[in-house]
């Protein structure tokens, strides 16, 4: 994802860069050059994340918006912390924020759009009383002898009962 995603970048960046009659040379070579320095960052961001992300998990043996949020703020952290402790502290609480904020807006995203346990169950209910009535329909016709879709299609072919009027029920 980085590295496409850096060439689409740093290809628009380098286009818009460049002179007139060297935009498409420019927007490649410069997309050539940065895309995968993007990449790797975005590798490494994403390798720590998740061994963040898995450690936290296997520790507290809960798979929550929590551990994700704290990964963040640990991958900030960690990532800057060759600028010193000033830049490492800041980072980490951006990188909580972030996963945070994401968190937060996915929880919102998958609570809008799922069904509560009441709306599951009267589903489910509806469905259960749907089927019933089917094979009690079903139950109906076999007392009265009646064959069922293809096997009334199989009798007629064989001539055992004379055509539906229709066609196949």
């Amino acid at each position: 994802m980085g590295a496409v995603g850096g060439f689409i970048w740093h290809f628009v960046k380098g286009a818009r860069n460049s002179p007139k009659g060297e935009r498409w040379g420019g927007a490649l070579y410069n997309a050539r050059n940065r895309a995968p320095i993007l990449g790797g960052n975005f590798a490494v961001w994403g390798g720590t994340f998740s061994s963040f992300d898995c450690s936290l998990q296997y520790i507290r043996q809960r798979d929550d918006h929590w551990n994700a949020i704290a990964s963040g703020f640990l991958t900030g952290g960690v990532l800057a912390s060759r600028g010193g402790w000033k830049a490492a502290g800041r980072n980490a609480v951006i990188g909580g924020v972030l996963l945070a904020i994401i968190e937060g807006v996915a929880s919102l995203l998958v609570r809008s759009t799922s069904k509560s346990p009441r709306e599951m169950g009267l589903e489910q209910m509806d469905q259960e009383k749907q089927w019933q009535e089917s094979e009690r329909e079903h139950q109906e016709k076999m007392q009265r002898g009646e064959p069922m879709g293809w096997g009334r299609y199989v009798q007629e072919q064989a001539g055992m009962v004379p055509p539906a009027v229709g066609g196949v029920e």
